[in-house]
């Protein structure tokens, strides 16, 4: 087991630092000189608030958002330096996405929806593995369902599977459960930690919850764009 995410002096300004050039604008970053390593199979949450930058640091170790300055180092790629073509194939290819948005197209069931992203990733699960995916998250259940018929947690629970099925290497989440009740947000989270883990995925997830982020293997704290030293 080696280290698979490495992040050094990583920062992202903000539009406004961008623009104004006066020593009062020079410090507002979005992400400040944040430096991260995770091994390979590790579970880490990066706790914060809506302002801490947790989101963005997620968006940036996914590739779906860029950097001002620093490095990147996922699964031995350099992803800042990337073309976007080639962000595009390393996120269908080794990386799974989960964000707090719709994630499931309406008017294809359950089902549906995961064979697509299967089809797009050119990836079929090996039988045992997808079976056990299916049975732990109720997928048999929901598999007829269109996303609209579905309650919040097995959309939730849909879109793990959706996730899982195309086997990533490494799964990023933005705080995809702080819609929901907290006992059914530990739910959730518990289930996809624990289907990593037995997996050796990699999982990184931001959260503003003290539970939710204890789910994980190690908690690391953000605010204003920093990481910050959990007392």
């Amino acid at each position: 087991m080696g280290k698979i995410i490495e992040l050094i002096d990583v920062t992202k300004n903000s539009l406004i630092s961008k623009k104004k050039k006066n020593s009062e604008d020079k410090d507002n970053k979005i992400l400040d000189k944040i430096n991260l390593s995770i091994e390979e199979g590790e579970v880490v949450s990066i706790l914060g608030d809506l302002s801490s930058g947790n989101k963005e640091l997620i968006y940036v170790m996914s590739t779906l958002d860029t950097i001002s300055s620093g490095m990147i180092n996922c699964n031995d790629k350099r992803t800042d330096w990337m073309s976007e073509k080639d962000k595009m194939d390393v996120r269908l290819q080794e990386y799974g996405i989960i964000l707090n948005e719709d994630m499931l197209i309406d008017n294809l069931n359950v089902e549906d929806n995961i064979r697509l992203l299967q089809g797009m990733n050119d990836a079929e699960a090996e039988e045992d593995y997808a079976n056990d995916i299916i049975k732990t998250l109720a997928v048999d259940e929901i598999k007829e369902k269109n996303p609209r018929e579905l309650s919040d947690v097995e959309y939730k629970k849909a879109v793990i599977a959706t996730i899982l099925l195309k086997q990533p290497k490494i799964i990023f989440a933005e705080d995809f459960v702080m819609d929901l009740e907290e006992d059914k947000a530990l739910e959730c989270i518990q289930i996809l930690v624990d289907l990593a883990k037995k997996y050796h995925i990699t999982l990184v997830y931001a959260t503003s919850n003290d539970k939710v982020a204890e789910v994980a293997d190690r908690v690391e704290k953000m605010s204003q764009g920093k990481m910050r030293i959990l007392m």
